[in-house]
Order: C-alpha cells, then sequence, then structure tokens
C-alpha cells in the first residue's frame, strides 16, 4: 500500500492504513535542546493533527459505514456492540486517542542531562493496569500515595463545588448544609471512579460492590460534615463557602485513611 508523509516541523509521520498511531509515533523526535513545558506545548500541537488526520483516514464514508451495519447487524455479539458503540462516539475516541499520544511523547522526554525520562508508567493508568500511585514516575521519583489523593480529591473537589453551586445560585437552595451534603453525596460517584484509577487500583468484588462499600464508608464523612458545617452557618454564622471550605479541609483527611481500610475487604 502506498504510504503518505506528512510533516509537522522538524517531524515526520508514516501514515498508513495498516499501522496504529502508537507504532508511527516511535518514529518522530520532539526538538532537541528545548524544556520539557517548551517540549508539552509542541507535543500538543502534534498530536491534535496526527489524531486528526487519522480520524480522517480511519472513518469511512457514510454510505460504506451504513452498508457494513446492515450487512452485519445480525452477527453482532454483546462485544462487537460494545465496540460498534464505542465507534460511535468520535469526539470521544479523539480525546483518548490524543491522550495516549501525548502520555507516549511525554514519556519520550529525558532530563538531567537525557538520563531519566520525565515521566514512566502513565500508559499502565490510561490501560486501567495500574493506578498512578503504583506505577508513575516523575524524573525518576515515585510520588507518595497521598499526594495522588489530594490531585484525585481535588479535582472531585471541583465538581462537588459545582453542585453546590448550581444548587444554591440555580435551583436557590438557601441552606448551605443541604447544598454541601447533595454535593458531597453526589460527588462520591466521580470520587470512587477517580480514586481507582489515581489511587488504590481495581475494584475489588466489581464495580458495584465497591460503590456500595465506597458509600458506605462515607457515610459517617456526609453524617459529620452535615453536622459540623450546619453548626458553622446556623449557630455560628459562618458565610457559605467559608463553611465549605473548613469542612472540605478537614474531611479530606479523614476520608483518605478511611478509603485506604475499605478500597479492599482485606483492608491492605
Amino acid at each position: 500500500m502506498k504510504e503518505k508523509k506528512k510533516n509537522f516541523g522538524d517531524n515526520n509521520f508514516t501514515n498508513t492504513n495498516d499501522k496504529s498511531v502508537l507504532k508511527r509515533l516511535t518514529t518522530g523526535s520532539i526538538a532537541k535542546g528545548q524544556t520539557p513545558f517548551v517540549q508539552l506545548l509542541q507535543i500538543v500541537a502534534i498530536e491534535s493533527d496526527v489524531v486528526k488526520m487519522d480520524r480522517d483516514e480511519e472513518n469511512p464514508s457514510l454510505e460504506n459505514n451504513e452498508l457494513n451495519s446492515s450487512s452485519h447487524k445480525k452477527d453482532l455479539s454483546p462485544l462487537d456492540s460494545e465496540s460498534k458503540s464505542s465507534n460511535e462516539k468520535p469526539h470521544y475516541n479523539l480525546f483518548c486517542s490524543l491522550l495516549n499520544n501525548i502520555i507516549i511523547r511525554l514519556q519520550q522526554i529525558q532530563v538531567r542531562q537525557g538520563t531519566i525520562p520525565l515521566l514512566q508508567g502513565a500508559d499502565q493508568v490510561l490501560s486501567g493496569k495500574s493506578p498512578a500511585s503504583r506505577a508513575v514516575r516523575i524524573c525518576g521519583s515515585k510520588p507518595p500515595q497521598y499526594l495522588w489523593f489530594v490531585l484525585s480529591g481535588g479535582g472531585c473537589d471541583i465538581v462537588q463545588f459545582a453542585i453546590d453551586y448550581l444548587l444554591h445560585v440555580g435551583l436557590l437552595i438557601e441552606s448551605a448544609t443541604v447544598c454541601w451534603t447533595l454535593g458531597f453525596f453526589f460527588s462520591i460517584v466521580i470520587r470512587h471512579s477517580s480514586h481507582r484509577y489515581l489511587v488504590f487500583g481495581d475494584y475489588v468484588g466489581g464495580y458495584y460492590n465497591s460503590l456500595i462499600r465506597m458509600y458506605g464508608g462515607y457515610s459517617f464523612s456526609i453524617v459529620a460534615s452535615m453536622l459540623f458545617n450546619w453548626i458553622m452557618t446556623s449557630v455560628l454564622s459562618v458565610p457559605h463557602y467559608v463553611a465549605w471550605t473548613v469542612t472540605l479541609l478537614w474531611t479530606g483527611g479523614f476520608n483518605y485513611f478511611m478509603l485506604k481500610r475499605l478500597w479492599s475487604f482485606t483492608g491492605k
């Protein structure tokens, strides 16, 4: 099959229909002598073009899609159906491909005179093989697990804040305690998935058993933080989001040690 080549700056990528993005990326190189931050900007620009090019080349025309769909519709197994459903989400696939390509590029960057990789193990996190707290090394060093919990929890705190803000400003719920409790309760689903990939690893006993166990563990935090928040706002007249921040701070440390025990049945 005839090969097509496309230049992006100093990077040459060979595109063929029988080669994956992953294989082609190993043939490219980021400009030498640049700082990791500059290299990261180059990576994002390059991979955005590469993934867009792949999407245009690999997706057949709408007419062919309809023909293939009708001819194979009766033979689809559940696994094929799931794959077909995934292929119908081009924006999701584009994001995953872009993220995967950026990770590969970052893992090729060397620091300290080219002796140590800037990033290691992130591909294992993206594939779900291992959580970031076990697999990822940055400049050769392994960050502590609690740091990953802070990063994971911090991202989920933003989700909780958004829910709280929607309830308070959008739905005009005046009670700070009600907003806190509902925001905390609904954000646990997001925390469960985030902690799986960044902190604790595979769900023990399956997704739903693990989620129920997590809600059970968080139940004490929900009740205790609800009472604490009510005292601050109703008794001490602390402003809504000041009380929200203070309540968040003390629950974070407690939740880490609680989840560390409850994530698996053995508590290890």
